[in-house]
């Protein structure tokens, strides 16, 4: 067996579908998407003990659940309307379409591209999500653009991308056209790209007012309780170790 076999053993994908499902109010840390709590969470191939063993939330996941339970300005109301959610999370769909007018997942296999949605008319929906959507995107800039097309003026894109801790500009290379040599450049094999610190300057070029928020927008005791961060900082070279979540205001 492959060493690669064997460190998928040890991983959230591999075991998700193996496992019997169970439900547990004791441990501690706490999923505030599924709410149960646990004193191990899974591992996957970049951190240890990151992802909910109960519903499968990430990092990412819990840290965007966290604005709309612990931000003033994003609680209560604030996930409602007509809502768009692309390679929809169902562990954040469960929780936010009891919320919403209209709540559409979509992606490229349903039908909806993000660079191109002429089914729906200009300022349609108050939030569109869009979570590690933008590095598979041929071209950034169509994306960006369309979603704001589509968004009502003061509607919210919230989304995530992969960054590369430490880099400053975001990386992009026509060059790099192999799946081989994506996974080296930018960390997986079907990435066009990875984010550097520069994704909120790149954002706000598109007409939003943007918002980022990461650990040190919560308490520690948070942080912990929910695990925000991951305990332990991953030394591959195209990690994301430091998850933001961009809340953009369409102005």
């Amino acid at each position: 067996m492959s060493l690669n076999r064997v460190r998928k053993l040890f991983t959230f994908s591999f075991w998700k579908n193996r496992l019997p499902k169970f439900r547990s109010n004791k441990g501690k840390f706490e999923c505030n998407l599924c709410g149960n709590k646990a004193d191990v969470f899974y591992s996957d191939n970049w951190h240890e003990n990151t992802i909910c063993p109960y519903c499968g939330s990430d990092v990412r996941h819990r840290l965007e659940m966290a604005i709309f339970q612990y931000v003033d300005e994003y609680k209560n109301n604030f996930i409602k309307g007509k809502i768009l959610h692309f390679a929809a999370e169902k562990q954040i769909v469960n929780k936010l379409k009891k919320h919403s007018e209209i709540y559409i997942c979509a992606d490229i296999t349903t039908g909806t591209d993000i660079m191109s949605m002429p089914q729906y008319s200009d300022e349609t929906f108050d939030i569109v999500i869009a979570n590690d959507v933008l590095e598979h995107i041929a071209i950034l800039s169509k994306g960006i653009k369309e979603v704001n097309r589509v968004l009502k003026k003061g509607g919210y894109f919230i989304c995530t991308v992969p960054q590369r801790d430490n880099l400053e500009k975001t990386e992009e290379d026509p060059n790099i056209n192999t799946p081989q040599l994506r996974e080296k450049h930018y960390g997986q094999s079907d990435h066009l790209r990875i984010f550097g610190n520069d994704f909120k300057s790149i954002l706000e070029n598109y007409n939003f007012h943007v918002k980022v928020f990461d650990k040190n927008s919560f308490q520690q005791d948070i942080v912990e309780k929910h695990i925000l961060f991951p305990q332990k900082l991953s030394r591959e070279y195209n990690v994301t170790n430091y998850r933001k979540i961009y809340v953009c205001k369409k102005n």
